[in-house]
């Protein structure tokens, strides 16, 4: 379900490595009041709990899902939520990775891509936060931001959450930004 228009769901997006295995976990926080929105798995099950990722459990959210053509979908109880096409683009001699995602109801989300101001590419965050290739910036058809993902600090994302998006959508983009 979309956030409702004109709300906003901030949040902290956390990414852990578990020393002894090594494998990785990725978190989505309330960033107000450290509630656990979702969790993922190395196993890309998206889940309400921070420990039960069995699909058949009653914390099953979904999964996440990379083809060979570096595209990533979702599905939240067999549903595709979304469809998140990543590409290389050339500007000035620069490449970035820029990110398409198509919804399930077909609305189609589009990556701001940083302007060169005085010979730096600049693209603005809300907030001060650290130089990362994953930070992103979403925007509607209508040039509305749907989504900020900004690095903060070494393992921790702020998000800022905006309709059309709903958070699990939200919180699948931010997984394929890791990867």
């Amino acid at each position: 379900m979309p956030i409702e228009k004109g709300k906003v769901i901030e949040a902290i997006f956390v990414r852990r490595k578990k020393t002894k295995s090594g494998t990785m976990k990725f978190y989505l926080y309330d960033e107000n009041d450290n509630s656990l929105f979702l969790s993922s798995d190395v196993n890309s099950t998206v889940s309400l709990s921070s420990n039960d990722f069995n699909r058949d459990g009653m914390f099953f959210c979904g999964t996440f899902v990379k083809d060979d053509n570096n595209s990533y979908g979702y599905s939240h109880h067999h549903n595709l939520e979304a469809n998140i096409q990543k590409k290389s683009v050339n500007i000035e001699d620069t490449y970035f990775e820029v990110s398409t995602i198509t919804l399930r109801d077909g609305q189609i989300l589009h990556q701001k891509v940083p302007k060169r101001i005085s010979g730096t590419w600049v693209l603005s965050f809300p907030r001060i936060g650290q130089e990362s290739i994953k930070n992103l910036i979403l925007l509607s058809d209508e040039e509305n931001t749907s989504l900020v993902f900004e690095k903060i600090h070494e393992d921790e994302f702020y998000m800022s959450i905006c309709y059309p998006l709903s958070i699990f959508q939200a919180f699948c983009i931010a997984l394929s930004r890791m990867y």
